[in-house]
């Protein structure tokens, strides 16, 4: 339900969240990594055009799979 007053319009609670903020469910990880493993991921992000972080969800998205077919064998 949306509702204006004059100067103003109220939107629903899901919409008050601002754009910047992080999902709640997520949570900042550090490692400690030998600078040539860091090296390594960083050049296969840059080769297939994405960022560090965006390697690593797509790394835990296998691995998540991978260790899903494991548990339904």
């Amino acid at each position: 339900m949306t509702y204006s007053h004059r100067s103003f319009t109220v939107l629903p609670p899901t919409q008050l969240t601002m754009p910047n903020q992080r999902d709640p469910d997520k949570r900042k990880l550090n490692a400690w990594m030998y600078e040539r493993d860091i090296e390594v991921l960083k050049a296969v992000a840059e080769e297939e055009g994405i960022t560090l972080t965006d390697l690593l969800v797509r790394l835990t998205d296998e691995l998540r799979k991978k260790n899903k077919k494991k548990l339904n064998d």
